[in-house]
């Protein structure tokens, strides 16, 4: 270690945190750049080989310096990189991964460090994390490492080995146990976390408010809803853990855009679509669901043929409504009067996708068939193939992320009478707000929920009847296309 003595310039608070020092120290004139160097370099870690053979781990995760303790049991297989490591501690502790990490090659921070892509990024060199198998580091019952989350706070975590088993058949990461619940984000670090437990533990008085908050109403304001120090259920922390490792290994699959409207999410709202994509990562469209989900699209496209007249308005005249309303099977309660296309919302909602999929398209007054119409009116994959490319249609953002929100619930199973108030759920949780300020208005959000719902069911998605079994199948395929 190198002496700094001598070396600082004038006395001034040192700052606790190890970037916001490091910063400190490399002001002019403060510290020896030499000396600097010494103090912070990050050596290579020697890592020892991986075992033969890929064990269970059963580790216990904890929060350092928290009485009561809270902790964490999951069984994760041995060459879980540290990356994936993070994601455990994440989900099974129930952090919401806002903040930058670290993990030590041993139990203080004192040891050397594997590096982030974040560190990568600030020029620091040493290991990197997803280079590290757990079990290179856990390697007998007792073996631990630091695990450090959000450098502000200063959250530290003792993962120790606790038992090695046989993998076995069941190989996921589960969560098996612990006790009470994670601290909520940026509380201020272990001590807040303390005074604001004992708060919660007495009743939440008045008169006792932890001096982080101006007052009673600001922490309750504050507080994620229904939290308790002492509620923690491990079937919850289980669930997560299911959920995010479900979600890190298909969000390669998603298509991009759907992946930044997720990102979008808090964290309960991010846990929520987590479930849903573990769902719908289950589920694949048979060669009998394709030909029905592209029915309503063959029998518009035939109908149209090489083309029809429109009318001055634009829109099909009434012998092609009847034409279609017959064709497409539309519910005769809701076809309404049949002799004007406006009138007849599911056919017109579902005529607008289809135009707007790039399967049809008006010019002189005349709706026709495109290429794509043509080319793909008799094959269903081909045509689906399509479809899902352009899906969700809209113009605007908040078309467009109410489009990818809606995939989102029916790919994880929401039913007919539950996706408008799940979709709206999502839209405030992503922040989505009138002029005012105030969150989104349902009704503003349902009638931008209809055209997602015509591209995967056609005229049927108004329908007072059940919706097709094979509904979270095609929207999942729309979300990972």
């Amino acid at each position: 270690m190198v002496c700094l003595a001598g070396r600082v310039s004038h006395l001034t608070p040192v700052p606790s945190d190890p970037d916001a020092l490091r910063a400190w120290l490399a002001e002019p004139g403060r510290v020896d750049t030499g000396a600097l160097s010494d103090v912070f370099s990050n050596p290579e870690i020697e890592l020892p080989p991986a075992p033969e053979e890929t064990l269970a781990l059963t580790v216990d995760i904890t929060l350092r310096h928290t009485e009561p303790r809270v902790w964490r049991r999951v069984v994760v297989p041995g060459d879980l990189t540290l990356d994936r490591v993070h994601d455990v501690v994440q989900a099974a502790m129930g952090w919401g991964d806002y903040h930058l990490h670290r993990f030590h090659a041993g139990d203080s921070e004192s040891e050397p460090y594997f590096v982030t892509d974040d560190d990568l990024d600030e020029g620091e060199e040493g290991t990197r994390e997803d280079d590290a198998r757990l079990d290179q580091l856990l390697r007998a019952p007792g073996d631990s490492i630091r695990y450090v989350y959000d450098f502000g706070d200063g959250w530290q975590h003792d993962l120790r080995l606790a038992d090695l088993a046989p993998l076995g058949h069941d190989a996921r990461l589960r969560c098996i146990g612990g006790e009470r619940e994670c601290p909520p984000e940026d509380v201020g670090g272990v001590d807040a976390y303390g005074e604001l437990a004992a708060w919660v533990r007495a009743g939440r008085p008045r008169d006792g408010v932890p001096p982080q908050f101006k007052s009673l109403e600001h922490a309750v304001d504050w507080l994620p809803l229904d939290w308790h120090p002492d509620s923690f259920e491990v079937e919850e922390a289980d669930l997560r853990l299911r959920a995010a490792v479900a979600t890190t290994e298909i969000l390669a699959r998603l298509r991009p855009e759907a992946l930044g409207a997720l990102l979008r999410l808090t964290q309960a709202g991010s846990t929520r679509a987590s479930e849903w994509l573990a769902s719908a990562a289950q589920t694949s469209l048979s060669s009998s669901d394709l030909a029905e989900l592209t029915a309503p699209y063959q029998r518009l496209l035939t109908v149209i043929g090489g083309g029809v007249e429109l009318t001055t308005a634009g829109y099909l005249r009434p012998a092609v409504v009847r034409q279609l309303v017959a064709a497409l099977d539309v519910d005769p309660v809701l076809a309404g009067k049949t002799s004007s296309e406006i009138r007849v919302r599911p056919l017109a909602i579902f005529r607008k996708v289809v135009q707007q999929t790039g399967l049809v398209h008006s010019q002189y007054k005349l709706l026709m068939p495109t290429v794509a119409g043509i080319e793909f009116r008799d094959d269903p994959s081909g045509l689906w193939r399509h479809v899902r490319s352009r899906l969700p249609v809209g113009r605007t953002e908040l078309k467009k992320e109410i489009g990818w929100f809606t995939l989102l619930a029916l790919a994880g199973g929401v039913g007919r009478s539950e996706v408008y108030g799940a979709v709206h759920q999502l839209c405030v949780d992503a922040g989505w707000a009138d002029d005012r300020g105030d969150p989104i208005a349902p009704d503003h959000v349902n009638e931008l929920v209809w055209p997602t719902l015509a591209a995967l069911l056609g005229p049927r998605w108004s329908a007072r009847a059940d919706w097709p079994a094979w509904t979270p199948a095609a929207a999942a395929s729309a979300l990972f296309a």
